[in-house]
């Protein structure tokens, strides 16, 4: 009786090991799923933080240049606060302000550049906003974008 009462007990206590094990792998798994989610957020924060860096860099640049290149320094301030998270620019091209500004950028995906493209139409600086090329390059899509400035706008 003894024997098979500590077989039994054995039994159990391996039985319960086992659930145990189980239970530990099916935790896990949740786990690594979940953390498998925050890479795409992790990725875009340093995204986000590239595109800062160049917005400060830019901004350096242009602080430091000519008096002529004031007008376009307004410009990309303008722009630098309709900028979203998710897209940053990679290129400016300015001829002053009769002429219209073309943008050169990259966003994380297709509707963070739509929100870009619909927060520059509802600022009110520009008359016109006209994507010119998205182009999927790797994990983000490169764009070109025309800004036409509205009259009296500067």
């Amino acid at each position: 009786k003894v024997s098979c009462a500590v077989f039994a007990l054995a039994l159990l206590a391996y039985g319960s090991a086992l659930g145990g094990c189980y239970l530990a792998q099916h935790n896990l798994q949740k786990v690594e799923q979940k953390l498998k989610q925050y890479e795409v957020w992790e990725q875009r924060i340093q995204e986000s933080e590239a595109m800062e860096s160049s917005c400060q860099h830019l901004e350096k640049l242009l602080a430091a240049a000519p008096k002529e290149s004031k007008e376009a320094n307004g410009e990309v301030e303008r722009i630098c606060r309709q900028m979203l998270p998710g897209c940053w620019l990679t290129a400016l091209e300015y001829g002053g302000t009769k002429k219209p500004l073309l943008l050169q950028g990259r966003a994380v995906d297709a509707l963070a550049l739509e929100s870009l493209v619909e927060q520059l139409q509802k600022c009110g600086y520009y008359s016109r906003v006209e994507l010119l090329q998205s182009e999927q390059q790797g994990n983000t899509i490169a764009y070109k974008l025309k800004l036409e400035l509205k009259e009296g706008k500067k």
